[in-house]
């Protein structure tokens, strides 16, 4: 499946747009998604699938490694790239984990709809 074709709107139970990259976003949404059925991250992508303000592939490696540091235990994720006519946008991958995800923090989410909710 290419990026473009991922591009939908609106946030949904296995898709979040993220325009600007936020660590601590990032980590919950991580947890969230990998406690459920697994999910995308569009970093860089506002929900109307276009292209934020300009960012450049380190601020959000950067990003994504900070908030892969407050997951325990770690997540696999797989991520791509891409490079847009507004500037660089990236689609993380995360699968969804036999293993009960949480943050440093000791919280420990779930993705319902769009959103990320504490486990109850």
């Amino acid at each position: 499946m290419s990026f473009r074709s991922r591009l939908k709107p609106d946030s949904g139970p296995n898709t979040e747009y993220m325009p600007q990259p936020d660590s601590a976003r990032l980590a919950e949404t991580l947890v969230a998604f990998a406690n459920a059925d697994g999910g995308t991250i569009l970093l860089g992508v506002d929900e109307a699938g276009a292209p934020a303000d300009r960012l450049f592939g380190e601020e959000m490696e950067e990003a994504l490694r900070a908030a892969l540091l407050e997951c325990r235990p770690p997540i696999r994720t797989e991520w791509e790239q891409i490079e847009t006519t507004g500037g660089t946008a990236a689609a993380i991958h995360v699968p969804r984990s036999t293993e009960l995800h949480a943050l440093a923090d000791g919280r420990v989410l779930i993705r319902s709809g769009s959103e990320n909710r504490p486990l109850g």
